[in-house]
């Protein structure tokens, strides 16, 4: 027998005796840490650009109203990246005692960059390039948000071991930020009654800046940011340990002429100055979204 087969022979016998060593009985620790490695685990990088969110209410103000057929709200140009890094989506199926199911889903979001370049309103779901928008946000380019350290945990079915639908927390609070504190009119809502193809009156900011959005830190779910769906509509609410110390400061206040979206011959008004609110403590508080 040559030296080559003998090596592959001796390499077989050698796999075939782990392979046995492998399947014996597993002790309690064994079998623990075997299950801890079973589920499905999803990474993705995001990088979706182009394209238009809409929300269409589709009885529009109410039978008796002047605007009583429907009406969309559109984001334009709405873009998702997650900058590079990889979202980590872990899913377990388990159950109790009692046979009741859930399937738990932890969604791990290092960086999160949202990013638009107006909003408008339609008379239909938006289309790119359509006569029909009327624009009462506006924007100076493309503007972003960036968020970064968010952590979502879900569990469906049967039961909920955490108590709640979704539960929501951080590993330190995060920071929004919209235009440019040095520029004016980089976000305008516009007052779409006065506007007119050489003017656009509104309220202008040059930027906006949320901080210390802190959706929690506990190791108690409830301490948390939670999101519920009840009869009552889907509820979210802020524990003890979450939103604790929110401001939010705009700079280069416009009230009155903007110019937004006019190339010349127009001149906006001087911005009142900055307006800045802090140390909001918003833990205990609770928001209810249903239909009407």
């Amino acid at each position: 027998m040559s030296l080559f087969k003998k090596a592959a022979l001796y390499s077989a016998i050698s796999l075939v005796s782990t392979g046995a060593f492998a399947l014996q009985a597993m002790d309690d620790a064994g079998l623990a840490d075997a299950t801890g490695q079973s589920g499905l685990t999803i990474a993705t990088t995001l990088n979706v650009t182009g394209a238009i969110m809409s929300y269409t209410d589709t009885d529009g103000l109410g039978a008796t109203s002047a605007a009583s057929s429907a009406g969309s709200l559109n984001i334009h140009n709405l873009g998702l990246s997650s900058s590079g890094t990889s979202i980590i989506t872990n899913i377990d199926v388990g159950s109790n005692a009692s046979g009741q199911a859930v399937m738990q889903i932890q969604t791990s979001i290092p960086t999160l960059v949202v990013s638009f370049d107006g909003i408008d309103l339609t008379s239909a779901p938006a289309v790119v390039g359509s006569a029909s928008k009327n624009n009462f946000v506006m924007t100076q380019g493309t503007q972003s948000i960036t968020m970064s350290g968010l952590n979502l945990n879900m569990q469906l079915g049967d039961t909920s071991p955490q108590g709640h639908m979704m539960v929501l927390s951080d590993s330190a609070p995060t920071t929004l930020s919209l235009g440019s504190a040095t520029l004016s009119n980089q976000v305008v809502v516009v007052d779409a009654a006065n506007k007119t193809a050489t003017s656009t009156p509104g309220i202008g900011i040059g930027g906006l800046t949320v901080s210390g959005l802190d959706f929690g830190q506990s190791s108690t779910a409830a301490n948390n940011t939670t999101v519920d769906a009840t009869t009552a509509g889907l509820v979210v609410a802020f524990g003890t340990s979450a939103m604790q110390n929110v401001n939010v400061a705009m700079t280069n206040v416009t009230l009155g002429e903007t110019c937004a979206g006019i190339a010349s011959g127009c001149t906006a008004t001087a911005p009142i100055g900055n307006v800045s609110i802090s140390g909001l403590n918003l833990a205990g508080t609770s928001v209810t979204i249903r239909g009407h």
